[in-house]
């Protein structure tokens, strides 16, 4: 696997960050060593909580204004944070160690 940044927008989500948060904790040190997350928080209502994941580089960003059909802005600020490959995805795809071999 080549350095890779996964880039999630969040909005108003926490079960699918907690949900994100218990797959990642499963990748192996390999992965996490070339692995970066970013995490944009789309301007929800309860600012996201800061994932977390030891080993493993997590961005959390937030967009303070909760705009309709706000993603875009998300997704750029995200990809100012990325230098390389990067994956732009919703918090409900689910990347699996296996995908990432």
């Amino acid at each position: 696997m080549e350095d890779l940044t996964l880039v999630f927008t969040y909005y108003n989500q926490p079960q699918m960050l907690a949900e994100q948060v218990r797959v990642w904790q499963h990748y192996p040190p390999e992965q996490r060593g070339r692995l970066r997350i970013v995490v944009v928080d789309d301007g929800s209502a309860s600012p996201m909580a800061p994932p977390q994941v030891p080993g493993l580089a997590v961005a959390a960003l937030r967009i303070h204004d909760d705009l309709p059909w706000h993603q875009d802005e998300a997704r750029n600020l995200a990809m100012q944070q990325v230098s390389g490959w990067a994956a732009l995805l919703d918090l409900d795809h689910v990347v699996t160690p296996d995908t990432l071999t």
